[in-house]
């Protein structure tokens, strides 16, 4: 009994050590996963992918989903709140660029303008990476992301402006 207590504690030990002596804090892990700029604008799905990311802003709560059409309609007398608190402090102008649904409608239209700002700095990039051999794009599918880029961008941008002005 004695000689099993003894193994148990010598191969628990080296174990102990193993585990403890293996770890290093200097490791440098990096996430193949994350795109960058090195590996990106590279196929037709990455740059249609920058594209749609500009779109994925209209979607949220601050836009298209929920403020973005609501905000003019409770401004004028086309709506009344009925009494909604989501509602009224706009139907009545007793909002301030604290409440929540401002600060929803304001980040929305800002990260969408930033996602086409996105796009459209890259534009010398993805015009070059299409001349590489074997690129699966084509000099008008880069005008076409482009194009889009900056309508939304110009959208995004006069959305604010009209709907506060």
């Amino acid at each position: 009994m004695k000689t099993y207590t003894k193994i148990l504690g010598i191969v628990s030990s080296i174990i102990l050590i193993a585990f403890v002596g293996s770890c290093d804090d200097d490791v440098d892990v990096e996430n193949n996963n994350d795109p960058s700029l090195d590996n990106f604008f590279q196929s037709l799905d990455q740059i249609e992918g920058a594209a749609n990311g500009c779109y994925a802003q209209l979607q949220t709560a601050g836009l298209y989903q929920r403020f973005g059409y609501i905000f003019p309609d409770a401004m004028s007398d086309e709506m009344e709140s009925g009494g909604d608190p989501n509602f009224a402090p706009f139907n009545r102008f007793e909002f301030t660029p604290q409440s929540n649904p401002i600060a929803q409608y304001w980040t929305s239209c800002y990260n969408g303008i930033g996602a086409c700002n996105f796009v459209l700095s890259n534009e010398a990039l993805m015009r070059s990476n299409q001349q590489l051999v074997g690129a699966d794009y084509s000099v008008e599918d880069v005008d076409d992301v482009v194009g889009q880029a900056l309508f939304l961008s110009y959208r995004l941008d006069t959305n604010i402006f009209l709907t506060f002005s």
